[in-house]
């Protein structure tokens, strides 16, 4: 069966609706812990022209190397995160002095410029993502429902309204694998230029992506040795022509990438062989985790497993034969850089991204990764087998609809709200039972602490400190508790009319965002 003929509306209809949902559910607060230390280096960039923060406020942000690099020589501390990261920004804090006439360090009214620009790179990713899929269907129905599933199904969910890196980290991605997929169709030497400029955008984000230059040179080469293949008279000139694109395209732009980073790393660090990471006795063996314990993280655990957070990937796997008997070079290219992303996050001590939510460090890579569950959407319309077919339509319904529901409760509820009701608990119960009850999905747990703040439910943990015969560490648990249960959503509240509040607990602030 052929797919229908795309519809040019139906496009633009589809990113409107994102955009809708994306707006009507903007955060009522802003994503605290790196991406605070990284505006701040834009701030002060914006308003002395200098990159770097004076010590008065580097020294202010955590243990010496957490956010900030000190550079004695320069008398100036600098964020440890790529420069990028630090530009990014640029655009919503200039709107923002241009519009209030101040650009504080901090500031509540930031929240609408962060906001506001959040719905552009989604707009953008989403935009990307629509042109990616229509590389391998036409048909509008099977663009809805995994542009809408990749959106909402999933955790992206939490980190498309989180003022954080992982954004536009996502969007650079689509856009660096949809030129490459454009490429290794031979549709114009432009899109292997494109996709390297992308790819240059993520490495200048976070050094980890420099995994994918290798990887991105044994997909050309494997991809120019196909085409010259069955042509030995012609074969040498043949590599030759194929040879001369992929050095314009690619290995000019990754040559002018490493002199870049290698100059941003001796300004603000002091060596070209420095990272930033250095200052931190936690970090500065980033690759020393052990790599079993990191793929079992990111594969099997509850609270980083990609197949659980971002289900599209689960059902994906079973897309992968046919998706490559369809398009072999591709799927290699998919195969090649989530095994590398994953290989290399494994590695990390901290695989997880410390107080996050899922596996983040893997979430750009993700809506790339589950392109083959087109195939299984794509069998399940064609109704060769109408009971199969209606069976795992029907799974797959249930699992993407409990997953929106899941997303929901994490967004209802402030970003960290798990973290900090966690540690509400542990310091004074963090027993097996605490540990368990913590140790399942955070979005069940969301689930669990929206229940008790509407009065739905009891919260189990508490009901179990009750029995302690412990006053005393019942009322701190509680108001911990009480002091994450507000609404998360900036257009409506989601709790009671009158929510549970306490006073700044101390417990409260004792757990580290990532």
């Amino acid at each position: 069966m052929t797919d229908p003929p795309t519809r040019p509306r139906a496009g633009w209809l589809l990113l409107g609706v994102v955009t809708l949902v994306n707006v009507l559910a903007l955060p009522r607060e802003q994503y605290i812990g790196d991406p605070v230390a990284i505006r701040l280096e834009t701030v002060q960039l914006l308003r002395t022209g200098v990159l770097g923060v004076p010590a008065e406020i580097g020294a202010r942000m955590g243990q010496r190397g957490q956010y900030f690099f000190e550079n004695r020589a320069r008398g100036r501390w600098f964020s440890k995160y790529g420069l990028l990261n630090t530009l990014m920004y640029v655009p919503p804090l200039l709107a923002e002095r241009l519009v209030t006439g101040s650009l504080p360090l901090v500031s509540p009214r930031r929240l609408a410029f962060l906001n506001a620009f959040n719905l552009l790179l989604a707009l953008a990713a989403g935009a990307y993502l629509v042109a990616t899929v229509s590389l391998y269907t036409s048909g509008d129905a099977l663009k809805w429902v995994y542009v809408l599933s990749a959106f909402y199904a999933t955790f992206w969910w939490n980190y498309v309204r989180a003022q954080a890196p992982e954004i536009y980290q996502t969007l650079f991605f689509i856009a660096f694998y949809y030129h490459l997929a454009r490429h290794l169709r031979g549709e114009g030497r432009r899109h292997l230029l494109l996709s390297t400029l992308y790819m240059s955008g993520l490495c200048l984000t976070k050094l980890s992506f420099l995994v994918l230059v290798p990887a991105v040179a044994v997909v050309l080469l494997a991809a120019d040795r196909e085409a010259s293949r069955g042509r030995p008279p012609e074969r040498a000139r043949g590599l030759a022509a194929g040879l001369r694109p992929i050095v314009v395209g690619f290995v000019l732009p990754v040559a002018g990438l490493a002199v870049v980073l290698g100059l941003v790393s001796a300004y603000k660090f002091g060596s070209p062989l420095l990272t930033g990471y250095e200052q931190m006795v936690e970090e500065r063996d980033l690759l020393g985790g052990d790599l079993l314990t990191g793929l079992y993280g990111f594969t099997l655990s509850a609270q980083g497993s990609m197949l659980l957070h971002f289900p599209l990937l689960l059902f994906a796997l079973a897309g992968y034969p046919a998706f490559f008997r369809k398009r072999p070079a591709e799927t290699v290219a998919i195969v090649t850089f989530t095994v590398a992303l994953l290989l290399v996050n494994s590695r990390f001590k901290n695989w997880q991204g410390a107080a996050a939510y899922g596996p983040r460090y893997m979430l750009p890579v993700l809506p790339i990764a589950s392109l083959p569950f087109l195939e299984v959407l794509g069998w399940i319309r064609e109704r060769r087998r109408p009971a199969a077919g209606a069976l795992a339509a029907a799974v797959i319904a249930l699992v993407l609809a409990s997953s929106v529901l899941l997303q929901h409760y994490v967004n209802a509820l402030p970003f960290f709200a798990f973290h900090f009701a966690r540690n509400a608990v542990f310091v004074e119960d963090d027993g097996p039972e605490a540990q368990a009850f913590f140790g399942r999905p955070l979005g069940i747990v969301d689930r669990d602490l929206v229940r008790y703040w509407k009065g739905a439910a009891p919260l189990a943990v508490l009901e179990r400190e009750k029995t302690r015969a412990d006053p005393a560490a019942y009322a701190s648990m509680r108001q911990g508790i009480a002091g994450v249960l507000r609404s998360n959503y900036l257009w409506f509240d989601i709790g009671p009319a009158t929510p549970p509040r306490s006073s700044s607990s101390s417990t409260a602030r004792r757990a580290r965002p990532g």
